[in-house]
């Protein structure tokens, strides 16, 4: 293993060749096929040592032989995958391949590295949300937690939680988290202190009822509170005002006598 050779993520190409990575695992889920919202297998985000991202995947039909292999949090040597260009759209890199694990694929656990990056982030501005329609790539988030609402049941039974959040472009923004991350979510306590709020791996969607965009959680999204990073410290260590968002007002108290029945008609093109 110690004779290996390494390759940093942003060297991979996509040719043929033994290639190499030692990365964490950032996050892992379960892939669904879009066409039939079936399983398609499993999917990773990896980081190297140069905090580098890349997407990689385990198609179902090699998923008996990676099941429980890989560990979120943990840093591995993968051996012998194969780079190609990566999906069209929802992708959750800005890196122009992926990686896949195959038949020929190894795996060797390391123990924790100093320094290792633990989190790595591709942060867009709030006030950008426009330009990021199409979804070719999944969008990290950051801001300023203002508020959230209790658990909502939407159409065919899916469950919701909204959040809303502010950064340093003075854009209030509401975030929809799905499933599980709503479920789960755990709300800050102390609101004095400035809670920073991250969603990686979102969507944009127009709403048009209140004709403003908003967020969305997706399969591959985590969500964290307060991470030690650079743009968290900034935002907590910023000055510029926060304030209730308009948008926070809109749904709460104008909207409340059809609140509900906005919430039904609503379908975000990008949850399947």
């Amino acid at each position: 293993m110690a004779n290996k050779k390494i390759t940093l993520i942003a060297d991979l190409k996509n040719k043929f060749a033994s290639w190499s990575i030692k990365v964490r695992v950032f996050k892992s889920w379960e892939g669904i096929d879009p066409k039939t919202g079936g399983p398609s297998g499993l999917d990773y985000i990896f980081v190297d040592e140069q905090s580098s991202r890349i997407h990689g995947k385990v198609l179902q039909s090699k998923r008996d032989r990676f099941e429980g292999k890989l560990e979120e949090g943990k840093i591995y040597i993968l051996s012998k995958i194969s780079v190609f260009q990566a999906e069209h759209n929802y992708r959750p890199t800005r890196r122009e391949f992926m990686v896949f694990l195959n038949a020929s694929t190894t795996v060797h656990e390391l123990n924790e590295i100093d320094g290792f990056p633990k989190f790595s982030f591709d942060f867009i501005k709030l006030n950008t949300l426009a330009e990021r329609k199409e979804n070719v790539y999944l969008n990290d988030i950051i801001g300023i937690y203002i508020d959230s609402s209790e658990l909502k049941t939407v159409k065919d039974n899916k469950i919701i939680r909204e959040v809303w959040v502010q950064d340093e472009t003075a854009t209030n923004v509401r975030v929809v988290l799905w499933g599980d991350l709503a479920n789960n979510f755990v709300k800050p306590t102390n609101i004095s202190q400035k809670p920073i709020f991250i969603l990686s791996s979102t969507t944009v969607d127009f709403y048009r009822v209140t004709q403003k965009y908003s967020v969305h959680s997706r399969e591959s999204s985590n969500y964290y509170f307060d991470l030690d990073i650079p743009e968290a410290l900034f935002l907590k260590s910023s000055h510029f005002e926060v304030g209730e968002s308009s948008e926070v007002n809109d749904w709460t108290s104008n909207n409340r006598r059809t609140i509900a029945e906005m919430l039904d008609e609503y379908k975000p093109h990008s949850i399947e």
